[in-house]
């Protein structure tokens, strides 16, 4: 075996006509300075990636675990961003309501109370988020809900604040007291 270290691949070419069995070509000063950058550059987008999919993965995991908690919850629990438009809809809820959570997500949840009743608690969250009513939030209120079916119940409902990033989000605990 014959191996040629060279400073370009034309003499390492040269050597193999020659009988060389293979070349290596010697980096420049120049190129020996880019190898580390090169490396780190590979290392660091590798690392990013595998970072990225990693926080994937771990918010999954979160997601599906909050989801598991909300769900063994013995309360109905929904939440709703500032427009009322429902995101997140527990299995209890699904119970007392009637509904599958896929059938009520991303719609507005008023719709879970007889009209009178949405009138009232829309208005009240209105004043509350214009600075008045301060005891209307994270305290229970008694109301009327409705089922899917149409049927009205007495319940309790209890809307807490929560702060998501910079958005404004409602937390809405519900129990059915008939």
């Amino acid at each position: 075996i014959f191996l040629g270290l060279v400073q370009s691949e034309a003499i390492g070419l040269e050597l193999l006509r020659a009988g060389a069995d293979d070349f290596l070509i010697i980096p420049t000063d120049a190129q020996w300075r880019e190898i580390p950058l090169a490396i780190n550059r590979a290392l660091t987008k590798r690392e990013r990636k595998r970072a990225q999919e990693q926080s994937v993965s771990e918010a999954l995991h979160y997601a599906i675990s909050l989801a598991s908690i909300l769900d063994s919850v013995h309360e109905g629990i929904f939440c709703f961003d500032e427009a009322g438009i429902i995101r997140v809809f527990n299995k209890h809820a699904e119970q007392i309501f009637g509904l599958d959570a896929d059938d009520i997500i991303g719609k507005h949840f008023l719709k879970l109370l007889p009209d009178q009743v949405a009138k009232e608690v829309w208005s009240s969250l209105i004043v509350y988020k214009s600075g008045g009513l301060p005891d209307f939030i994270g305290h229970r209120h008694e109301y009327v809900g409705q089922r899917h079916n149409g049927d009205c119940f007495p319940l309790l409902l209890s809307i807490s604040e929560a702060h998501i990033g910079s958005q404004k989000h409602f937390v809405a605990s519900v129990e059915d007291i008939s």
